[in-house]
């Protein structure tokens, strides 16, 4: 596992999930190498865990607050396997007034302008 810019590995709406990663790449450049090496020796998939902006974060205290609300709610009604996450995304908005959506929403586009940049080093490197 690989983070971008980062050697913490973030938390969903948080820059630091307070978890070390072992690698750090700095460029979609050095993304695209990585992955080009691994895949030389590997059949597997990479992550790359790309943090939201720290000032684009949702703001911490606010986050512990909504996550123990939403787990609280997901163990009331005996939520269980992939029917958790959309009750906490939905518990996270409601609790954080959809400040949570929107770090979510800016999450998603950095992602995809990241993956986007990713894949031009690896068309680029592959011509």
């Amino acid at each position: 596992m690989w983070g971008y810019r980062t050697k913490q590995f973030p938390g969903f709406y948080l820059s630091d999930s307070g978890y070390s990663l072992d690698w750090s790449l700095e460029s979609p450049d050095d993304v695209a190498a990585a992955f080009t090496a691994h895949r030389l020796v590997l059949t597997t998939g990479a992550l790359l865990a790309r943090p939201i902006a720290r000032e684009r974060q949702l703001d911490p205290g606010l986050h512990d607050a909504a996550l123990a609300a939403a787990l609280a709610v997901v163990e009331a009604r005996g939520v269980r396997g992939k029917d958790v996450t959309p009750v906490l995304l939905e518990e996270f908005a409601r609790h954080s007034g959809g400040v949570s959506v929107q770090v979510n929403r800016d999450l998603v586009v950095a992602n995809a302008r990241l993956a986007g940049a990713v894949a031009h080093s690896l068309t680029s490197s592959a011509s």
